[in-house]
């Protein structure tokens, strides 16, 4: 990708039943065919793949909408995300979510509860998970203005600061220390 590329990513399991990543990919290729310098990299496997670079070659995308397969160095591949997208249906503890927002990329997510109840309304943009033009809508706000973005980012970083095992351990032992006194 050239420096000065703009770069989408997702990463997690390439499967449309709870991923999404089908109208994913559809947002990706509405995004990517109106902005000749944003790239998207779909990294992970599933079933889904082929159909994702499918669709990406049907679009004349080959090259800048990337199904690379795992990826060893995904906190790399987020900390260069100009935006991080999970469009899930549903989920359980959205382990990509948090790293993305531990590498400071500005977050795209569905609207679910798993995301919402994790995610402060004014840390990501959260969209419907079944419209694509909604989808693509939240990722070119992201592209078209990085201030706000990286202000998202920021916020969003703070949340899983919170959240790490130096962070969980502190509030264990007080939890701890409390009942042991009660």
């Amino acid at each position: 990708m050239p420096a000065d590329a703009q770069v989408i990513v997702y990463t997690g399991r390439l499967d449309d039943g709870q991923k999404n990543v089908l109208r994913l990919t559809d947002a990706l290729v509405e995004v990517l065919s109106e902005r000749p310098r944003v790239f998207a990299v779909c990294a992970g496997e599933g079933p889904h793949r082929a159909e994702v670079l499918a669709r990406a070659a049907r679009a004349g995308l080959r090259g800048r909408l990337l199904a690379p397969g795992y990826v060893d160095a995904v906190f790399a591949l987020l900390r260069r995300a100009d935006v991080f997208v999970s469009p899930s249906h549903y989920e359980g503890r959205p382990n990509t979510v948090a790293e993305a927002l531990a590498a400071r990329a500005p977050a795209c997510l569905s609207r679910i509860p798993q995301h919402t109840e994790f995610v402060p309304a004014d840390a990501a943009i959260f969209v419907d998970p079944t419209r694509v033009g909604e989808i693509a809508a939240a990722l070119r706000a992201c592209l078209d203005d990085p201030d706000a973005a990286r202000l998202r980012a920021a916020r969003a970083r703070a949340v899983v600061e919170r959240q790490s095992v130096a962070a969980m351990s502190a509030a264990y032992e007080s939890l701890y220390e409390r009942v042991l006194r009660a």
